[in-house]
């Protein structure tokens, strides 16, 4: 479901018990600090409480961190970039995925999902940090990877990392279209 679908299915506004307070899209996207993602799932999982409730239990329990503020979803990695050699690398990933995938992307977003750049620049940068949790422990690429692609989900035809991030940019792009 692409995220014009998950807005339209989300029941708006939202009241917060024990408040007159009416809550709306924009109140999500600012308790979630500009990540459109993350205020989806924050309205998919408020319960009469206030988002900003839940982005406290979730930056508690490692789900999201904060990096030059704006949060970043980890899937409870609470270790998630927390070096700057994390940080270069999924900027590299980040690069070569937009890079290879940013001009399909964004037009097949805005033919479709009526929506533009920003959704499609926060796409990218979920499907990196995607990658990058999946691949995190692999310390030979050789060895692990590429003598067995098919263990990673990847064709035998990829030899070499940078393949790797555009094989699986193509896989995420290929899984949104449908």
């Amino acid at each position: 479901m692409n995220f014009l679908e998950q807005i339209v299915t989300l029941d708006w506004p939202y009241k917060c018990d024990n408040s007159e307070e009416s809550l709306n899209l924009i109140d999500f996207l600012e308790a979630a600090k500009g990540n459109f993602q993350y205020a989806i799932s924050l309205r998919e999982r408020v319960n009469g409480q206030h988002p900003t409730t839940i982005v406290e239990g979730d930056l508690v329990e490692d789900e999201i961190i904060e990096v030059n503020g704006q949060y970043i979803m980890t899937g409870g990695n609470k270790d998630l970039l927390k070096s700057s050699c994390d940080l270069e690398e999924l900027a590299t990933i980040a690069a070569i995925m937009g890079d290879h995938m940013c001009e399909k992307l964004y037009k097949y977003i805005q033919e479709n999902c009526n929506s533009g750049y920003f959704t499609t620049v926060e796409l990218i940068e979920n499907w990196a940090i995607e990658f990058y949790m999946k691949f995190e422990s692999v310390t030979e690429w050789s060895d692990e990877v590429f003598d067995n692609p098919g263990q990673w989900d990847l064709s035998p035809e990829v030899c070499c990392w940078d393949d790797c991030v555009m094989e699986f940019a193509d896989q995420k792009f290929k899984a949104y279209k449908l």
